[in-house]
């Protein structure tokens, strides 16, 4: 399934990206109405390396490889401005690199995660730089993160935490801390106006995107009613569509059901929100220790079924599905048999924990900059559930991965001084 939703993606990049080549138009295709559930800056993106490389089949993939490359550079900048030894911030930065998530990207040439992902990356570690004068750092904060938000719609809400705790990490006045952060909304805001201003023009909306209306009802509401009344997700979803008035995907990723989708969630949301907040915050629990090397796998037999390794399960043995269909000797039996897959889940709980530890492991500046990241972690973690796959755990990797290793750096250093 999430390979299947992986290739879907991608292929609708693709499409936006020959469109506007080919049309000159953002839209599906040339006849089609004007795209409002996808945001410019990925297929913009491809677009120029079409353009750029004569629209070389591999070279989305190449692409993605520098990124990630570029990606596990700036991770080991960003752990070295927590003053971590170098073999530390190098292994901060091999650790991306290696991670299940960003090769799934690499083997799927789906960009768009990475490059938000180094963008917002760019962003943290120019917030760490106190060389830069603050209102300059505020002011290219703002456009990187208005540009990575272009990227991705998640943007929204994730650029937040940044926008609002650069300025505080070097403990500047109450003034210059109003000042740079109100300078940093004011440049993310002007990246953002025109794309507004567009949707005002076309669709006579000022909306940035249908994505999250779309999501709330299309998977969260029916995989809510399935977690609580144990039925059917598909039958679940029927009924909400049924509700809203069409089951047209397409019209419910327009603005022709937008109303209605949105009247629908609020009501469902007041009417079941203990419910609902409960399973949101259960379902945030695949974030902590799902396999992104068994998606890459799904990803690659589901192109060429030869390919699929024995070690990884299947859909049909999915560990979450058998959680929530209460299959408990099902899910004891596929943590047993999938080995890799389970050091695969265990090493991510591990690495996350660790970093969400690591302001309890220092002081001063670098206590306020890992504070920042834990809640960089925390409210990437909120915003990707329900539909956590292992491709959204990306964004928040950087901050996991060097957290983590100062955590484990300053355990380590501990350990030696007790033994000399």
């Amino acid at each position: 399934m999430q390979a299947m939703i992986v290739r879907s993606d991608q292929n609708d990049y693709l499409q936006l990206a020959h469109t506007m080549l080919t049309a000159h138009r953002f839209a599906m295709t040339p006849d089609s109405p004007p795209e409002v559930f996808r945001t410019p800056g990925y297929p913009t993106f491809i677009a120029l390396i079409d353009l750029m490389s004569g629209d070389w089949y591999w070279a989305p993939f190449v692409v993605n490889g520098v990124l990630v490359g570029l990606l596990a550079v700036l991770v080991s900048l960003i752990a070295t401005q927590l003053a971590l030894p170098r073999h530390a911030s190098l292994l901060a930065g091999a650790l991306i690199g290696l991670s299940s998530g960003t090769l799934l990207m690499s083997v799927t040439g789906t960009g768009g995660d990475v490059l938000y992902t180094l963008l917002y990356a760019i962003a943290a570690y120019l917030a760490l730089r106190s060389d830069i004068h603050p209102f300059r750092r505020a002011t290219v904060i703002g456009i990187v993160l208005g540009l990575a938000t272009l990227v991705r719609p998640i943007g929204i809400l994730a650029s937040l935490p940044l926008i609002f705790g650069f300025a505080a990490i070097h403990q500047p006045s109450r003034i210059l801390y109003m000042r740079a952060t109100l300078l940093a909304l004011i440049a993310w805001t002007v990246v953002l106006a025109p794309w507004y201003a567009r949707n005002a023009v076309v669709v006579g909306k000022p909306l940035f995107s249908t994505v999250s209306t779309f999501n709330i009802t299309y998977y969260n509401i029916p995989m809510s009613e399935t977690f609580w009344r144990q039925g059917g997700e598909k039958e679940s979803r029927e009924a909400v569509l049924f509700a809203v008035g069409t089951t047209s995907t397409n019209a419910l990723r327009s603005t022709a059901y937008l109303a209605s989708m949105q009247q629908y969630n609020s009501a469902y949301v007041r009417s079941h929100s203990v419910e609902y907040g409960v399973f949101h915050l259960a379902r945030t629990i695949p974030f902590f220790v799902m396999s992104g090397f068994n998606v890459i796998n799904a990803v690659l037999s589901h192109e060429a079924p030869s390919l699929r390794f024995p070690i990884f399960p299947t859909e049909g043995e999915n560990l979450t599905r058998h959680i929530l269909a209460h299959e408990w000797d099902k899910a004891v039996r596929a943590l047993a048999t999938y080995w890799f897959t389970t050091l695969e889940r265990i090493s991510w709980l591990i690495a996350i924990l660790a970093a969400c530890a690591s302001p309890f492991f220092a002081h001063d500046e670098r206590q306020r900059i890992l504070l920042l990241f834990v809640c960089i972690i925390i409210s990437n973690i909120i915003l990707v559930s329900p539909v956590t796959q292992a491709r959204y755990r990306v964004p928040a990797e950087p901050f996991i991965w060097v957290a983590a290793v100062y955590t484990g750096a300053t355990l380590w250093q501990r350990y030696r001084r007790q033994e000399a």
